[in-house]
């Protein structure tokens, strides 16, 4: 079995001073573009996060642009959902300023996300942050493993992102789920148990080799399209431990859903299926954190944009809806 790396559990930040209220959008460029009251950060419950990022990109440049077009996209839909009969901007919703670039490089900057997503679950917030390439969730992982311990990871994506290095980097978007394992290891938790990975439709060797090493299964996109939803679902919701961090690459749905992202891929998730694991983990489970990654714009469309704050606004329904809005819906 593949010894840990050292890499991962070196991350480390210093704290930001909590008398010292982070600082937030304002002039209606919020995520949903939400009134004085129903984004105030002392109020909000949820706290978005948005994390312009794509140093590492190894396709398609331009996913630093994909929080700002998200948030632009969540002015133009509504939030309440008819199947709950909930609106979850009813629990506040406060998007914080975006978190720049460490001109250090990327494991500089996964520190001064780590500092940024630390600062806001100091204050007991639900974090949704905004990627960018999917790199900056190791930061968002680091800040969640401090302050919960270990977790389970549910990762959308139509890669696993277990490549130890890639060009020439530990800190590369092809690694996260790696460095994530690592983090998790060093909370305490299951390291590479902790993962389940959903949607997945390209494997190099290198990481072929890790999950065999590891005994990993990841729901391969083609063998999800050949069960029933229902069954595999339940599946993957049962290999999760109580507390899951939800990580999602755009990529992980299939393009003529999501077409705006860095590295697309083929047969991928529809959204009926993407969605009908997000409800029943949010159900099922507690879910610490949501992390939305590689929007990455098309010129003169919008779906992508649009499909991404729906996926936000719909997941927010799941995590802060009543329970007997549950039982309206699902008996």
């Amino acid at each position: 079995m593949s010894p840990a790396s050292p890499i991962t559990p070196a991350i480390d930040w210093q704290p930001l001073d909590p008398a010292v209220r982070p600082r937030c959008y304002d002039g209606g460029a919020n995520f949903g573009r939400l009134d004085a009251q129903a984004c105030a950060f002392d109020t909000a419950r949820v706290a978005v996060v948005p994390l312009p990022y794509d140093s590492t990109c190894s396709a398609r440049g331009g996913m630093r642009e994909g929080p700002g077009r998200i948030l632009q996209a969540s002015w133009w839909i509504d939030f309440f959902h008819s199947h709950l009969r909930f609106d979850p901007a009813e629990v506040g919703i406060a998007t914080l300023d975006d978190v720049h670039p460490h001109m250090a490089g990327p494991r500089e900057h996964i520190a001064r996300i780590a500092q940024a997503c630390d600062h806001a679950l100091s204050f007991d917030k639900f974090l949704v942050t905004l990627g960018g390439e999917h790199t900056v969730s190791v930061g968002v992982c680091a800040a969640l493993a401090r302050k919960f311990g270990p977790f389970s990871v549910l990762q959308i994506d139509a890669h696993l992102d277990l490549r130890d290095q890639w060009e020439d980097t530990p800190w590369n978007h092809a690694c996260v789920m790696r460095r994530m394992a690592e983090l998790l290891a060093a909370a305490g938790g299951d390291g590479p148990g902790s993962l389940v990975q959903v949607g997945i439709r390209n494997v190099c060797q290198d990481e072929q080799a890790y999950l065999d090493d590891h005994g990993m299964r990841p729901f391969f996109a083609r063998d999800v399209h050949e069960t029933p939803t229902k069954q595999w679902v339940q599946a993957a919701v049962d290999r999760l431990g109580p507390r899951v961090f939800v990580t999602v690459d755009l990529d992980g749905f299939d393009p003529s859903v999501i077409p705006a992202v860095g590295t697309p891929e083929p047969g991928g998730l529809s959204w009926s299926q993407g969605t009908a694991l997000l409800r029943e983990v949010f159900r099922q489970r507690d879910v610490i954190a949501l992390d939305v990654n590689e929007l990455c714009p098309i010129a003169g469309q919008n779906v992508s944009e649009v499909a991404a704050a729906r996926l936000i606004a719909e997941c927010l329904a799941y995590r802060f809806a009543p329970a007997d809005a549950w039982k309206r819906w699902i008996p």
